[in-house]
């Protein structure tokens, strides 16, 4: 018998943050100095000498939405308790016979908040809910868990062993889901939802049933020959009582030469003591949600009443998506072992793909529909090395490092149209697109030289002495071509506002839609790390871990984007600043306008109705992503204060950084707190990778840990 358990009380605040126009870090980075003043409407007060007012003000110089001291006034907490806990019996009926089952139970209470205290306009600036407000979800998920099998061994004979396995595992997860809302409270020292004067809640529980027998027989001969059969039957309540289950099967075999009598003593054994080759196919799935099935309606309140309204159109033949994976792979030992090599090869197709797709909103269902319209194919090689070149009763030393290469191709929809990320805010440009990797960004690209062009090619292109604006023509107009070198000279003959600055549009395909080119993917060809251990005189141990992704690796500087480009809230980089004060200044030159206009096309301009353009960066890095020292207290010390065993450990997080990546971070993404959308099934979270969008970098940070035993 065996019981388990684990209880975790976690509390955590932070501030607004990532891509909310509430957020104080978002503001604190559209601000401008030039701006920045002590007098507000509310009152006003005088700079404090160290960049701040001593009462209300905009020292930072904030263009909109609200101050930074204003977005502080937001907390936003989560107070969560989970506990995990299994019971595992175990019973050995006969030497050949086994008899195993677990029953477990994970529960999670999650209480999150978001409150403006009545006031919160301290500045006088923000418009947004100076009344207050508090916004308060309960989430509680319980997960009952229960498997049980048997295992059978026996043999046949000196040279043939079996072992049987069958059994059965079952899942029972229940949500439940509520909260509410209070906006516009009557005074301050109120913080309940129900004392706002705007009022709504919310409810929803959900509850899934998935249980499944799964059975497996593994041959082996002569202990280096081993062939695996099996399989699972699943069900789901996803599919309702009349729907069938669904099978995944699997099969592997694996051959180790290097354990036949005949190996000791042949050429080989100098150079390799372990060689061992394998393979493996086998199928898994994916379930659709627990309504996606079904058509079901939402409730709409109005003026004359309540009523129903068009929710999920569903789909009666909604079935699970699977995929079939089948890999090879080798593992290689040499110099007694000392050294490691372990290669595999892999390919997956994952077919009837769950898919938001958008039908025709005339149908009366407005919003995506998930649907088996997908194929997705990917590929690569999983590498990894370990040399052990010194190994003392006092000095021991591993060296280790492993890699990934990886593809992956949406290689049908099925006639759906693309699907991008984040809905119809335009300026997430990542996209699940037919023929293109999966995480494929799209957008505005300018026109490019003419000797580029392929060969009977039509679309737009630019011949020396010509560049990507059409400003100038007969009368002063435009006259839809590239404006020559000299046109330019003289239409900068006075100065010109950046906002009059919009360059050319190329439309490769010629369908009519400049932002459909496509400018790269989110997702690195290769990734992985590398690193050593060591111990030292036996009581120390040292290890350092280095991490890295490389290889068509491109990112949504969405982050400087805006503050390249954005006529309000942006123009704040030191290069944007620089072209600006150059295009408005009264004693630059022609010439130096002209300069940098070509460099405002190509480097700063940027955001709607030009998404996609100058925001893509290579997002190849390497991070020093750990280091740390351990020293094993003797038992004879650790005993003299009645431990078994004692520990101290200092070790320091995300030290270092080498990247040629501009913006805050390469490893940061759009999703801060809930900045994943539930409500695109977890497309966003798949396929909305690398957006960096006003985000926190990540830490650095350093920690001193004391580890007992008794």
């Amino acid at each position: 018998m065996r019981v388990t358990t684990g209880y975790t009380d976690a509390h955590h605040e932070t501030p607004t943050n990532n891509n909310s126009i509430y957020a104080p870090l978002t503001n604190a980075m559209f601000s401008h100095p030039e701006l920045a003043t002590c007098v507000t409407v509310r009152a006003s007060s005088q700079p404090d000498g160290n960049g701040g007012c001593t009462g209300p003000g905009n020292p930072t110089g904030v263009a909109s939405f609200g101050t930074v001291r204003e977005d502080m006034q937001r907390t936003n907490k989560q107070d969560t308790k989970h506990f995990i806990g299994s019971i595992n019996a175990s019973y050995q009926a006969l030497p050949s016979l086994a008899v195993e089952g677990t029953l477990g139970v994970d529960m999670s209470s999650q209480l999150s908040q978001g409150f403006r205290a009545f006031d919160n306009d301290v500045d006088g600036f923000t418009l947004v809910a100076p009344g207050g407000s508090k916004v308060v979800d309960n989430r509680t998920q319980r997960i009952v868990t229960a498997e049980g099998k048997t295992t059978w061994r026996r043999s046949f004979g000196p040279q043939w062993a079996s072992t049987f396995v069958a059994g059965g595992q079952g899942f029972i997860t229940k949500l439940e889901d509520e909260g509410s809302f209070g906006g516009v409270f009557p005074g301050p020292g109120l913080e309940v939802t129900s004392a706002g004067f705007n009022q709504s809640a919310f409810e929803r529980t959900l509850q899934t049933v998935n249980a499944g027998v799964f059975g497996q027989e593994q041959l082996g001969f002569r202990d280096y020959a081993f062939l695996t059969v099996g399989g699972r039957y699943d069900r789901n309540s996803a599919f309702g009582k009349t729907s069938k289950g669904v099978f995944y099967p699997k099969a592997s075999l694996s051959l180790q030469p290097s354990l036949l009598p005949s190996w000791a003593g042949s050429r080989f054994t100098s150079r390799l003591s372990t060689f061992r080759v394998r393979g493996a196919i086998g199928q898994s799935g994916l379930q659709p949600g627990a309504f996606d099935k079904f058509t079901t309606f939402s409730p709409l309140g109005s003026e004359l009443g309540p009523g129903l309204a068009p929710n999920n159109l569903g789909n009666p033949d909604l079935k699970p998506e699977v995929s079939t994976e089948w890999e090879l792979g080798t593992e290689l030992g040499a110099l007694s072992d000392r050294a490691a090599l372990d290669i595999t090869y892999w390919r997956r197709r994952t077919r009837d793909a769950l898919y938001l797709r958008q039908y025709a909103p005339s149908g009366g269902f407005p919003s995506l529909q998930l649907s088996n319209v997908g194929e997705i194919k990917s590929g690569g090689y999983d590498i990894i090395a370990s040399f052990l070149p010194v190994n003392t009763g006092k000095l021991s030393l591993k060296l280790f490092a492993n890699a990934t290469w990886m593809w992956a191709f949406v290689t049908k929809l099925g006639g759906a149209p693309p699907l991008k990320v984040g809905g119809s805010y335009p300026r997430y440009r990542n996209f699940v697109k037919e023929g293109y990797p999966v995480g494929a960004l799209f957008g505005a690209k300018l026109p490019g030289p003419c000797s580029a062009r392929p060969a009977g090619a039509t679309y737009r292109c630019l011949n020396p002495g010509e560049n990507p604006y059409d400003l100038t023509g007969p009368a002063g107009t435009p006259d839809r071509k590239p404006d020559t070198d000299a046109e330019l000279l003289a239409y900068f003959a006075v100065p010109r506002a950046l906002n009059l600055l919009n360059p050319l549009l190329v439309d490769e395909n010629g369908n009519g839609d400049p932002l459909d080119h496509y400018l790269g993917k989110s997702t690195p060809d290769w990734q992985g790390a590398f690193g050593m251990n060591a111990t030292v005189v036996r009581n120390f141990e040292l290890g350092a871990v280095f991490e890295y992704k490389f290889g068509n690796y491109t990112i949504t500087n969405l982050t400087d984007a805006f503050r390249k480009s954005n006529p309000m809230i942006g123009r704040n980089l030191r290069r944007a600043a620089q072209v600006e004060a150059t295009m408005l200044n009264p004693a630059s030159t022609a010439q130096e306008r002209l300069a940098a206009s070509r460099t405002w096309a190509y480097e700063l301009k940027a955001l709607s109705p030009y998404d996609g353009l100058n925001q893509n960066e290579n997002g190849k890095f390497l991070r020093f992503r750990e280091l740390s020292l351990t020293y094993n207290v003797p038992a004879s010390y650790a005993n003299r204060f009645g431990f078994g065993h004692m520990s101290i450990t200092a070790a320091g997080r995300n030290l270092a950084l080498w990247t040629p990546y501009t913006g805050i971070d390469p490893e940061t993404n759009e999703y801060g707190r809930g900045g994943a959308s539930p409500d695109l099934g977890g497309i966003d979270q798949n396929f909305g990778q690398a957006i960096d969008a006003f985000g926190f970098a990540l830490p650095r940070r350093f920690t001193f840990t004391v580890r007992v035993g008794f």
